[in-house]
């Protein structure tokens, strides 16, 4: 319901996509790490330079075991925010390296 309240809130997507990467780890027999990348992906449709959804489309990859597009979308947020991005990242795995 909450995504359905503003189709345009790159925010809204980003939290959401955020809890349900983080219930997907804890569940894996869940379809929670298809519903974050989807939350995700739509985050980035709306804000492609946005940081925070770069980040969280990194990490519902990762949860999804999708590590290969985890790591392409960690390297644009890198090249969008370095900082952010290493800071966030980082325990992931996915915050070291160079940009492409």
């Amino acid at each position: 319901m909450a995504a359905a309240a503003d189709r345009n809130d790159v925010l809204v997507r980003v939290a959401l996509a955020h809890v349900l990467t983080d219930y997907a780890v804890g569940h894996p027999e869940s379809d929670a790490a298809r519903r974050a990348v989807d939350m995700a992906s739509e985050a980035v449709g709306i804000g492609p330079r946005d940081a925070a959804a770069l980040v969280v489309l990194a990490q519902a990859y990762r949860a999804a075991g999708r590590s290969d597009e985890a790591e392409k979308t960690a390297r644009v947020a890198r090249q969008v925010a370095p900082a952010y991005a290493a800071q966030v990242l980082g325990s992931l795995g996915l915050g070291t390296g160079t940009a492409p």
